[in-house]
Order: structure tokens, then sequence, then C-alpha cells
């Protein structure tokens, strides 16, 4: 069995609570093909069905072309009230892998307005992938007993769909029930992302911090002893109608904690024209479970018809944060935003600083080895000493050459001259490592819990860490290996630069045996 890792430094050691989930999906379900009639019927063919619940569903999660919108829907479980923590890196990192344009999130679990400025969820949500972030916050503005409140929705979009954002929204009420981000196309087209959280009745003895004990309390004190779930479903269905009847396009992400095929929001949604995805092209009795201790699809994307959908499938169990599933929908750009996208030019940031004089003395050094190399002084010489007016058009090409080979020596040395630090800890074997035994020891200790991971994956994630029958180790050795790798973690992270620089030298001296 595996022997605890040696700590790399002695450095004071940090303790962790958050568990880690899997960061890089294998996605192994069987695609479905779907087309649409030029009458705006739909086809499926069904190529294959996997039946292992706990896998990725749906339709191959693909790279995703410059024509379409990904949108996600994931109810995370919260989002930690402490800034830059595991679970936030660890969202933050996921949409950046998977390609998500715009996500709606369920349970964010924080009263926003008591947190400071570098702890609000828009400074949160930044990212150095990203070049423009827009979001949406909703939560309960009633009550408040400490930061960590349950219950709140949010929509953040990135990068070019943020550039469209017309305006952001949340529940009138103050309930935290649903956030909203409407977009503007061309050709006055309006589309409007929504992010709703329908709360869980449960049994009377639900706990009072609970979102329906809570929206119950606020009902009571509005003189009304009616349902928290009616006023949801009237309130919501009534928004909805209203923006449909203006034009808008709408996709509706929720977690309606009720069972799909049967739940009376389900049926009043599509009375209002809105489809769900999944059982346009999947049928709902297909759908797996989307709770990782639940038997029946509880979380859904609705859309109005007008949309052209391309993909859409729903991520593994353990892939992201939270203990639901992850779903998707990809959406042709143009019934999204009316046109083609209008792609914004990525800035560059300058790595030349001349305020800086050790990388002003590297960047003239390595623009002076590209001149020398390239014989340029010797060139320019020759020409000054040798040309007529008017220059002929030998001269003329030779100049243009010298002025190429000096704009590609700037370039050059403009790129190597300052190393950009965006964050991130350097990779290294090392770090892999220990990151490899708290990924398996998280998903043994979730299997071992009765939550849905797959075993396929388990025994991967074994085979890497060199580690047999990982699942015969009892639980509380799971967590007490589990914490030991991330005291490993933390005391490797201090020295990843130097970690990279080794693992660097090994890959080079490795190369050259190979090459020898």
């Amino acid at each position: 069995m595996c022997q605890k890792q040696k700590v790399v430094s002695q450095r004071t050691m940090k303790k962790r609570s958050v568990e880690i989930r899997e960061e890089k999906k294998k996605v192994k379900q069987n695609q479905m093909v779907f087309s649409r009639t030029p009458a705006g019927t739909t086809q499926m063919i069904t190529k294959n069905n996997n039946s292992e619940d706990e896998e990725a569903w749906g339709d191959k999660l693909e790279m995703k072309e410059d024509n379409v919108v990904r949108i996600v829907s994931k109810q995370i479980g919260g989002l930690g009230v402490v800034a830059g923590n595991s679970k936030e890196r660890e969202l933050k990192n996921w949409m950046v892998a998977n390609e998500v344009d715009c996500i709606g999130i369920q349970e964010t679990n924080v009263f926003w307005k008591k947190c400071r400025d570098k702890a609000q969820f828009r400074e949160r949500m930044r990212h150095h992938e990203w070049d423009f972030v827009r979001t949406a916050t909703s939560y309960n503005k009633h009550e408040f007993t400490a930061l960590n409140q349950f219950g709140g929705t949010a929509v953040v979009a990135t990068n070019t769909l943020a550039s469209r954002v017309l305006g952001t929204g949340g529940d009138e009420a103050g309930l935290g029930r649903w956030a909203w981000t409407r977009f503007r196309g061309k050709n006055k087209t309006f589309s409007r992302v929504i992010s709703a959280y329908q709360p869980h009745k449960g049994s009377d003895k639900l706990h009072p911090k609970a979102v329906y004990r809570q929206q119950q309390r606020y009902w009571l004190d509005q003189n009304s002893d009616q349902c928290p779930l009616h006023h949801f479903r009237d309130d919501l269905c009534s928004l909805l109608q209203k923006w449909i009847q203006s034009g808008e396009r709408i996709v509706l992400l929720i977690d309606a904690n009720e069972k799909i095929s049967t739940g009376t929001l389900h049926q009043r949604l599509e009375r209002l024209g809105l489809v769900s995805v999944y059982k346009h092209r999947f049928g709902l009795e297909q759908m797996p479970a989307t709770y990782h201790r639940g038997s029946e699809p509880i979380d859904n994307i609705f859309v109005t018809q007008n949309f052209r959908t391309l993909r859409a499938g729903m991520f593994a169990f353990g892939d992201g944060p939270g203990d639901h599933r992850g779903l998707y929908v990809d959406i042709d750009i143009e019934s999204f935003m009316g046109a083609e996208e209008y792609i914004v030019q990525r800035l560059q940031a300058r790595r030349l600083i001349s305020t800086n004089p050790l990388v002003t003395e590297k960047s003239n050094r390595l623009f002076n080895e590209q001149l020398q190399r390239n014989h340029i002084h010797e060139q320019i010489d020759e020409l000054y000493s040798t040309f007529t007016v008017p220059m002929t058009d030998a001269y003329i090409a030779k100049y243009e050459k010298i002025d190429r080979i000096q704009v590609s020596a700037f370039q050059y040395a403009n790129k190597r001259c300052r190393k950009l630090r965006c964050g991130d800890v350097p990779s290294s074997d090392t770090l892999n490592h220990f990151g490899c035994h708290i990924k398996l020891w998280t998903n043994v200790i979730r299997k071992k819990l009765g939550c849905k991971v797959s075993s396929k994956y388990i025994r991967r994630i074994a085979n890497e860490c060199g580690i047999d029958d990982p699942m015969s180790v009892s639980i509380e050795l799971a967590r007490e290996w589990r914490a030991q790798a991330w005291r490993d973690y933390d005391n490797a992270k201090e020295d990843a630069p130097a970690l990279r620089d080794a693992y660097i030298d090994r890959m080079y001296e490795k190369f050259l045996k190979r090459k020898a």
C-alpha cells in the first residue's frame, strides 16, 4: 500500500479542508447526432448507449469552435467566504479548461453585501485567461446571520460575450432565487441567461437556515402563508412570460430540486414555450441523475425554440466543484447574437519596460546578438556607401530586407527579455505527484460515502499514483493520507520555482540521452 510522501521542506504547514475534484475530463460517453430540418423540426440518432451512471453523458464535449457559445450550469454547493480558496480556483480553472463563455451558478452560499471589496464576487471571478468578465449575483438580502448564508445564484460571462452584456439583475423580491444577464446582439437581437435555484422543501425537521426556511419566514412577514415553492414558480414564470413576449431569447439554467419529467415547474415552463435541451435531444427517460446521491435528474437547461443548439450534455460526477453534475449546451453564435461573432483582439502585455535596467539590458543584448548574427551592421555600411539617388529597385529590395530583419530581431528580444508572472504555480513532477494523491483520496472518500464516482476513474488515478486497490483502504486512513498529501503539497508549493528548474534539468538530461 502507499507510504506517506517525504515532506519537501519544513516550512509552516497550512490547514486545508475543502476537497478538490477532478480538473481534467476524459469524456467517455456515446455521441448523439442532432440536426434540424428546414422546417425547424429535430432529428436525433443514437449511436451507442453508455450505461455507467457516473460517467459523462450526452454529446461528446469537443473543442469549441469560433461560431459557438458554450453555456454551462453548475450547482457548486457554496463558493466559500475566503477569497482565493481552492474551490474558487478550481471553478475558474475548470471553466477555462472547458472553454466556458457563460456559466450559471446555483448556491453561492455567501452574503455578498458584508464581504470586503477584494472578496466580492466580481473580484473573485477574475482570471488571467479572461480579458473581460461581467457578473451578476443574487442572494437573500433580508436576513443576515453570518457571511456563510445558504442559497444565492450568479451568472458569469467572459471575454467576447462579456463585451455584449447590456444589463444584469436578480430576484426583485431580494431572496436570491435567480440572477440574470442580458446580452445585446445585432439586428435587435436580445438574449437573456438566467440562473435559478428552487429550494428543497424537505421535511419538518429542515434546518432553520435552509433556503426554504429563509423564504418561508420572508413570506410570513409579507402576510402570506403560501408555500415558497408556489411563489417561486409564479414569480419566475411571470417574469419569463414578460421577457418572451418582448421578443427576448431565453436560456434558463436551473437546479429545480424536483424530478424533471413529472415536476410542476417543468410543465409550466413547457406551456410558456421553453424546451429542455435534453428532452429535446435525448428524451427524459434516458437522463441520468444529476445529484451524486440522487436517483433522478433535478437540474436542467431550458431554452426558447429560436436557438439552434449544436451539442448538449452532462459532465461526469466529480468533474468540477460541487456534488451536482455540470450541464452544458453549445449554441450557434448567430442564433444567440443575431450575427457572426465579432472577435475582440486580445491585448498583449508589453514585456519590455524601459524603467527596469535589467530588462532593458537583456533586451539590448538579445537585439544586438540577432543583428550580429545576420551581419546587419555590415550590410548597412555597404548600402550607405554604394547607394545612388534615386535608389534602384535592387537597393530598395535590400533596404526592405534589412528593415524586416531588424523588426524580427526586436520582436525576438522583446519576447525573451522578461517573463510574465500570471499567478499560477509552476508545474513540476513533484507537485503533480502530490496533487494526484489528493485527487485519488478525495474521490475514494466520496465513493465510500455513497456518492457517484466512476470506479474506472479511481483506478486510472491509482495507476498514475502507483497504488494498488485504493478502495480497500478504510475511510479514516484515506482521510489521513489525503491530509498528509495536502501538507506535502503546501510545503512543496513554497519551492515550486526551484522544483520546476530541477524538473526541466531532468527532462533535458533525458532528452540528451535519448538523442545520444
